[in-house]
Order: structure tokens, then C-alpha cells, then sequence
């Protein structure tokens, strides 16, 4: 296609604002390659000089002068969100797909297909849906009720859905940093020291270390996480006590989130997660803590 078609005419503010994204740098790198190509057209160059200096396929140039020359600058430079069509399934009753998902299949049946899981759905949740839905539902959710690798939930208790219901409800709360949410869970780490020098990494080749090592005993992890709030702390203990706990969620309250009016605390149900835990190692001070925190914990 010739340079003439949909010919690139910039004015000097727009040139000055493809000048600017390309020296900046911190836009995505398809745009300032969109940015050089505009240039490039301007200046007269043809598709060919510029797919062949920017190593871009032979459209591509031609592709961005005519959404330049249809829709204009913003639009050439970046993706504009594609409608697409909404999710047959709201976040519960998706939740409601995996849950059933996980459960032992019907009788006669060795496992769930796409089909029985669909009956089961309309039936439960009384919509009209299709396989497909279902299977992007499972997809999304890394679920594949076919397999045995992982553990599952052999049935839907009155207690378990009240808790996965009240996490959802949390989970699905606008960022308030008076109220943060923030999830709180441990780990167990192994310390282990290099018996031999690892050997360094070299081009083409990984670095190197012996299979053999020195276990220097173990520590713990108390980690919080913030989602919405892009917020993570964490501290190491020797144990995961009752008084390690309290000393934690103390530290949060009194420190990471001390001007918030309440913790919106997600925790599992470890017998060391809980307020009983401030309560007895940390007395009266536990009882003011306690208070701060709304207390919210995953199924069993």
C-alpha cells in the first residue's frame, strides 16, 4: 500500500508528544514503537523503511497510519477497551460452580463432566446457562474436578458456605484505607547453607548448586497482605505460638495500620488464629486490640 493512502500529517504538539513518550520511556512498549512509527510516517518514509528499521511485520505500519488517520492520536497510540460480553455468572454463583465442582459426582457417575455439572448448576441456582459458561467458570479457577491432584471439599456443610459466602462478601468491598482488609497467614521455612561454592551462572547456562546442603533448623513466616492496599509485611519468628500471634496482629495494630479505624482481619482456622490468642498472652492490651480488628475466617 503506498504512502499516499492514509498519509500521517502530524501537527508540532503531536509530535512533541510522541518525542515525550519515547524519551520517557515508562509507556508500554507497543506504544512508543506506535510513537516511532508516526514519526517515521511523517517524516515520508514508507511502510517498508519503517517495518524493516523497526523489525515490525509488513501491516503494522500501514495498520497504525490509518487509525491515525480514522480515529486519531490517542487511538493509534493505544488499545482501547473491548466491550466483550458480560459473565453469565456472578462471583457467588461462580464460587457455587467450583464448590459443586468439588464434590463427589452423582451416583453412577465416576466423576463430573461439563454436562452433569450443568444440570447440577441450573438445578441449584435455578439460571439458564450453558457448558460453555460452566467451563470458563472452572478455567478461571484453575479448577479441573477430572483430576486427583488436589484435595477437595466432599460436600457443601450450611457452615461452610455461610463462611465462603461472608470472605466473598469481604473480598468484594471498595478499598476503604480507614478499613483496610488485610489477610493474615504463617509459613514454615527450612534454613539450609551450601555445602559447595554454587558455580555462577554463564551465557546460555543456569547457575549451579549441589544437591547436598546443611539444614541450620527452621524458622517461621507471619505474613500480611494488604490486596487492594498493595501492602505486605512480614516478620520472623523462631515459633508460631500463641504469644508469636498476638505479637503480629499487636504490630499491625499498633504500627502498620495505627491511624485505621478498624482491621478488616481474613484469617484460616490454625487453633493459634484467634483473639482468644490476645486475650491470654496479652490481657487487658489483647481486649483493646481485639476490638480494633473485624474478625472474618476462611472455611474449614
Amino acid at each position: 500500500m503506498g504512502i499516499q493512502t492514509f498519509r500521517v500529517t502530524l501537527r508540532e504538539a503531536e509530535k512533541e508528544q510522541l518525542r515525550s513518550i519515547i524519551r520517557s520511556g515508562t509507556e508500554q512498549a507497543r506504544t512508543i514503537t506506535r510513537a516511532h512509527v508516526l514519526l517515521l510516517a511523517d517524516e515520508g518514509k514508507r511502510d517498508k523503511e519503517i517495518y524493516s528499521v523497526l523489525h515490525l511485520s509488513a501491516t503494522t505500519p500501514y495498520a497504525i497510519r490509518k487509525r491515525y488517520y480514522t480515529s486519531g492520536l490517542t487511538r493509534a497510540l493505544y488499545e482501547l477497551d473491548r466491550p466483550g460480553q458480560p459473565r453469565k455468572l456472578s462471583g457467588e454463583e461462580g464460587a457455587e460452580v467450583v464448590a459443586i465442582a468439588c464434590t463427589k459426582a452423582p451416583k453412577g457417575s465416576v466423576r463430573w463432566t461439563l454436562d452433569l455439572l450443568t444440570g447440577a448448576v441450573q438445578n441449584k441456582l435455578g439460571v439458564t446457562i450453558g457448558r460453555t459458561a460452566i467451563w470458563k467458570v472452572l478455567l478461571r479457577n484453575n479448577t479441573k474436578p477430572w483430576r486427583k491432584k488436589t484435595w477437595c471439599i466432599p460436600s457443601v456443610t450450611a457452615s461452610f458456605k455461610k463462611r465462603m459466602l461472608d470472605v466473598l462478601e469481604v473480598y468484594s468491598r471498595h478499598y476503604d484505607p480507614q478499613k483496610p482488609v488485610v489477610c493474615v497467614d504463617e509459613k514454615l521455612v527450612q534454613l539450609i547453607k551450601d555445602t559447595r561454592t554454587p558455580l555462577p551462572a554463564k551465557a546460555g547456562k543456569p547457575g549451579k548448586v549441589d544437591y547436598e546442603y546443611k539444614r541450620n533448623g527452621i524458622c517461621h513466616l507471619f505474613v500480611a497482605v494488604e490486596p487492594k492496599g498493595g501492602k505486605r509485611r512480614v516478620r520472623v519468628t523462631r515459633r508460631r505460638t500463641k504469644r508469636d500471634f498476638a505479637s503480629f496482629i499487636k504490630y499491625l495494630v499498633r504500627h502498620v495500620y495505627k491511624r485505621a479505624k478498624k482491621i478488616v482481619l481474613v484469617e484460616d482456622n490454625l487453633n493459634t488464629h484467634n483473639k482468644q490468642s490476645l486475650f491470654e498472652t496479652l490481657g487487658e492490651e489483647g481486649k483493646k486490640i481485639a476490638r480494633k480488628i473485624e474478625w472474618h475466617s476462611t472455611p474449614k
